[in-house]
């Protein structure tokens, strides 16, 4: 069974990553950095990681081997993150798999687009990697919790002038 700490990180031992099989995790990055960065980390905490520098190879990949969770940038080489999410959806065997959106992109209307299309959770760049572990847990199902989160929260309306919805897009 997993354990959180306060902190929100999840910690597992050896013995429970050996008990069942290892969630796949398809990152979706055209960074070669963070690609390696994010495979090094989540293989660490016992996931099957696989990766894609671009919307193409991404797609060749859920073909061949179907992924838990999908860990996606919006600005990729052939077919935005967008697009790709679109064509997950749109594809029978992929469409329920759950799409985690990355960006560097703050706009209020990237992060309503990625709730469009049903991503599991929204993350700003840079992110904690505490909290896409724990967003990675939820969306495959190891958590429950009702509805698409965002990463890092909204900000306070007061500061910011502009409404916000706990746990998605801000209107």
């Amino acid at each position: 069974m997993d354990r959180v700490d306060l902190a929100g990180a999840v910690h597992r031992t050896a013995a429970e990553m050996e008990s069942r099989d290892a969630a796949r995790v398809l990152v979706v990055d055209d960074e070669p950095e963070l690609r390696q960065a994010l495979r090094i980390r989540l293989a660490g905490q016992g996931y099957d990681v696989a990766t894609a520098g671009d919307g193409v190879e991404a797609m060749r990949e859920l073909r061949r081997a179907p992924a838990d969770v999908v860990l996606l940038d919006l600005h990729i080489p052939a077919g935005t993150g967008f697009k790709i999410c679109e064509r997950i959806r749109a594809t029978p065997a992929l469409a329920a798999t759950p799409v985690i959106a990355i960006t560097a992109d703050p706009t209020p209307r990237a992060e309503q687009r990625c709730f469009e299309l049903g991503c599991a959770a929204f993350f700003l760049k840079p992110y904690d990697s505490l909290d896409l572990l724990v967003a990675i847990e939820r969306a495959i199902g190891r958590r429950e919790e009702d509805g698409p989160r965002r990463f890092p929260p909204p900000r306070d309306t007061k500061a910011s002038g502009r409404a916000a919805r706990p746990g998605g897009p801000r209107t």
